[in-house]
């Protein structure tokens, strides 16, 4: 699998040079707190941030377009977090999101043309009976499988290196076949809480508060320090 790494090295060693002249850089590269207050305090601090930063990306998210590029912001910050290297979070998401814009904005428009062309084809799906509506039920089938298996990766990947649109998808794909266990803890992370939400009227209603507020950069965080994990490892291959 191609993956190109000269930019994250590039954007550790200006970090460091940035930590020299912004103790705020180092924020979260302190030891683990001792004392109950320090948990807490360090629990907050971090809350905080996961709140803040779940308000940028649904704003980010507004035009709907911009929601692969809110969602790579997301995942380079909590990545970052997980690592202990981010300073100012929110500041960082907005520097983000234009940085990886484009990228992020392309693998976007493929999904939602492939969402919109598997609408087309169950539209027409309905009107068929036969042969017709069974090769229908399959193709639309394979399609859903491989969104699956490729879109709860595409973002991270963009996150966390350089490389062209279609090969995202491909490094995506590969990667869900080979770390089929991260692949499963991130797909069910994103798809529990929808189907949660989804529920019952009720838990519709009081759920978009959360989502609003808390769910979208928690889920991200949690599934951050699963990715890291699977970055590491395929970077030590790299190496060797």
């Amino acid at each position: 699998m191609k993956l190109t790494l000269e930019t994250e090295e590039t954007e550790k060693l200006q970090q460091e040079e940035d930590s020299i002249v912004n103790p705020e850089a180092e924020r979260y590269d302190v030891e683990m707190p001792r004392t109950r207050k320090e948990k807490v305090l360090a629990f907050m601090d971090i809350f905080g941030d996961l709140v803040f930063l779940n308000i940028c990306f649904f704003v980010a998210s507004i035009p709907i377009v911009t929601m692969g590029a809110a969602m790579t912001a997301l995942y380079r910050v909590m990545l970052k977090i997980v690592r202990k290297e981010e300073g100012e979070a929110i500041k960082s998401f907005w520097k983000y999101f234009a940085r990886d814009f484009v990228p992020a904005t392309k693998a976007w428009v493929i999904v939602i043309a492939v969402l919109a062309g598997i609408w087309g084809e169950y539209c027409y799906m309905v009107t068929t009976k036969g042969t017709v509506l069974a090769l229908m039920i399959a193709l639309i089938g394979i399609e859903l499988v491989l969104l699956c298996f490729t879109v709860p990766l595409v973002f991270p990947l963009i996150a966390r290196y350089e490389n062209k649109t279609f090969a995202y998808f491909k490094n995506a794909l590969l990667l869900s076949y080979q770390k089929i266990g991260v692949w499963f803890r991130v797909f069910f992370s994103w798809i529990a809480p929808a189907l949660l939400t989804i529920s019952n009227p009720k838990v519709l209603y009081y759920g978009w508060y959360a989502w609003m507020f808390i769910v979208v950069s928690l889920v991200t965080y949690s599934n951050s320090m699963i990715l890291r994990k699977m970055f590491d490892e395929l970077e030590q291959e790299r190496e060797k």
